[in-house]
């Protein structure tokens, strides 16, 4: 966990500039479910259709796919040195194009369905996180679950109560796919019960 994976430089030859020098690795910190590391989506129709026709909608969080989560927090006094690292990573990482071309679900334990929309490739994601995860290796929750990590933007959750007579496949059927280029990653961050805001954005290396 303290370097870059070898199989991963190799996949992603936009990073091979990070195997000539050592690799930082944060030191242990505390962590907050009040920051963490996403890609923006934009917003759209579309989106605030989607989420107006579940019983919960998002309402915290920006349309975003996290990468990161739960984070440092961003306003403690590692904050330049953890913004400088992740510069340095997201200067060799290349921009990339994603599609979210489906709707999925999964079921909570309390009952409830949360709703996402998911990528069709989630490759580029899943290289990103990968780095992230050895950079920042205690704040890899989110490829902790039994299928790892799996990209995705939560639109909303349909609740235990409504759950059985809430038509998915109908629902899912209406949705188009949404196209854009990922140019930056962000830090988002949020105080007290407010809505997350993004508190610093990094540059990707741009393609060509």
């Amino acid at each position: 966990m303290l370097a870059f994976k070898f199989r991963f430089a190799v996949s992603w030859p936009g990073l091979r500039g990070l195997m000539s020098a050592p690799v930082q690795t944060q030191h242990l910190l505390r962590k907050t479910h009040r920051s963490a590391l996403v890609i923006r989506v934009p917003h759209s129709p579309q989106i605030e259709e989607f989420k107006s026709g579940l019983s919960t909608k998002e309402e915290r969080w920006m349309p975003h796919i996290n990468l990161a989560y739960p984070f440092h927090p961003y306003d403690c006094a590692t904050q330049p040195n953890t913004a400088h690292m992740l510069r340095r990573l997201c200067l060799d990482t290349p921009s990339f194009t994603v599609k979210l071309s489906r709707l999925g679900r999964f079921a909570q334990r309390s009952g409830r369905h949360l709703i996402y929309a998911a990528p069709e490739d989630e490759r580029p994601f899943m290289r990103v996180q990968e780095a992230l995860a050895d950079m920042f290796p205690d704040c890899a929750d989110v490829s902790h679950y039994a299928k790892g990590y799996k990209p995705h933007m939560i639109l909303g959750a349909v609740s235990s109560g409504q759950s059985d007579a809430f038509d998915f496949d109908a629902f899912a059927s209406h949705w188009h796919p949404i196209t854009f280029r990922v140019d930056t990653i962000s830090w988002a961050m949020r105080r007290e019960n407010g809505p997350f805001a993004i508190g610093e954005s990094f540059d990707l290396l741009t393609s060509h």
